[in-house]
């Protein structure tokens, strides 16, 4: 009832009424135009971004503090904004085809709801809706990107949603460091600094793969390398280890066929590790953090196995009281969670996915890359390794509103669609000839004519 209550007076608000107005000129802007069509989903992503369980519960700075207030209600609305635009706009085709890894996961949040309304009916109830627009926006725009139009589009996208949660985090900063930095780690505008650099890892990805194409203009890619340069600077501020592992390994792997990029981006990380450490004081305390060799896992991990041992059937969700509110408590292991709060069941309809997906990902990984510099599938690749391996140290699979699993959903969907096309066999045989033979022409034998 709180989230419906907050939903309406979200419309009846003059901030609502003008969202409102905004959202039925984007939807007719949109019909016209395919680019702001698929930009149209920067917005709940960038929305889903604001933490609503602080560590530190004083105000953002104007006009964040409206965006975090209504960030559920509205995430959900500009979901609807999406569908709408995709069912409404001529350029785009209205199909409906969901890949297998798609209908699994959207089973398995399902089924994560399903348990969760026995212990937190507000939040379960809550989530029904929004796992299920989540789905539906996600497949109608994974029909979309079929060209290479489409997924260039997309990219940019997520890469200029990484450039707004980066200025909106400054912004919170600058005006009110006090509310933005918690026991000398970078939150920004999340709930904490894991969150923070989560979604970092998530943006720099994109950021780079078009830093690194030839197709965009000279400028564009000067901007581009001064967003990574000012969103490793925050990474490095959150003092998140999982944040390095999600940003490093997924470029490793990007970078498999081309090891002098990797060892550009480990100079310019270098130098912005530096220039951090020597111009900002404050990011001592995060860079201590971030070479401490500390187990901070290893306990909670033996909890949260002993506790699916205890109910291996159908687990057991653990709730915890936060400044007065019960939720369901997310742990740092998304892997083990679903082990421990959904028992067997859940265990073997994520397994499911996770086989699912790691086919596809075999298949994008022995692609051949004759030209060695990253292609669309190896971002896919890449991204879907930072988004898998952050989940062995942080539960944000089970968040409900969340960009990192609306992007898993995407990510997915076209890893299987890619994982699908031809391998070609660029191998050639030593015997064969790099070009055809021609038979001989033989002079005509007049004599025997």
């Amino acid at each position: 009832m709180h989230q419906l209550n907050t939903l309406i007076e979200l419309l009846a608000s003059p901030l609502g009424v003008g969202g409102v107005t905004a959202m039925g000129a984007v939807l007719v802007l949109a019909s016209r135009s395919p680019r702001l069509a698929i930009w149209t989903l920067a917005l709940p992503l960038f929305v889903s971004t604001f933490g609503k369980y602080r560590f530190i519960k004083s105000p953002y700075v104007f006009p964040l503090n409206y965006l975090e207030a209504y960030s559920r209600p509205l995430f959900a609305l500009l979901l609807v904004l999406l569908l709408l635009i995709f069912y409404t706009s001529n350029h785009v085709r209205t199909r409906f085809r969901a890949q297998r890894s798609s209908v699994i996961f959207f089973i398995f949040q399902l089924y994560f709801a399903a348990l969760m309304i026995f212990n937190d009916v507000e939040n379960g109830l809550l989530s029904v809706p929004i796992f299920s627009l989540s789905f539906l926006a996600a497949v109608l725009l994974y029909n979309q990107l079929r060209t290479d139009q489409w997924r260039m589009l997309f990219v940019e996208t997520i890469a200029g949603c990484g450039a707004i949660f980066t200025l909106a985090c400054t912004y919170q900063w600058l005006l009110a460091p006090q509310n933005s930095v918690w026991a000398g780690r970078f939150i920004g505008i999340t709930s904490n600094s894991q969150h923070t650099a989560q979604f970092l890892a998530l943006f720099i990805i994109p950021s780079v793969y078009l830093a690194c194409s030839t197709l965009q203009h000279a400028t564009i890619r000067n901007v581009l390398w001064m967003c990574i340069a000012m969103e490793c600077g925050l990474l490095l501020y959150t003092g998140s280890r999982t944040g390095i592992l999600m940003t490093l390994l997924p470029l490793c792997v990007m970078f498999r066929h081309r090891s002098r990029y990797l060892a550009f981006a480990a100079i310019g990380l270098a130098v912005v590790v530096v220039l951090a450490v020597l111009f900002v004081p404050e990011t001592q305390v995060a860079a201590e953090r971030l070479t401490s060799t500390q187990d901070t896992r290893s306990v909670l991990f033996t909890k949260l196995w002993h506790q699916f041992l205890e109910n291996p059937l159908f687990g057991k969700m653990a709730t915890m009281t936060f400044l007065g509110i019960k939720r369901v408590q997310i742990q740092e292991n998304s892997y083990l969670m679903v082990a421990s709060m959904m028992g067997v069941l859940g265990i073997c309809i994520f397994g499911a996915f996770l086989a699912t997906v790691g086919g596809a990902m075999r298949k994008l990984y022995s692609y051949p890359n004759p030209t060695g510099k990253p292609q669309f599938r190896d971002f896919i690749l890449a991204s879907l390794v930072s988004i898998l391996a952050g989940a062995f140290f942080e539960g944000f699979l089970f968040a409900i509103v969340g960009p990192c699993y609306l992007l898993l959903y995407l990510y997915a969907a076209m890893a299987e669609d890619l994982a699908q096309e031809p391998v070609p066999n660029l191998k050639r045989s030593a015997m064969q000839p790099s070009l055809p033979i021609r038979p001989p022409v033989y002079p005509k034998d007049v004599a025997s004519a």
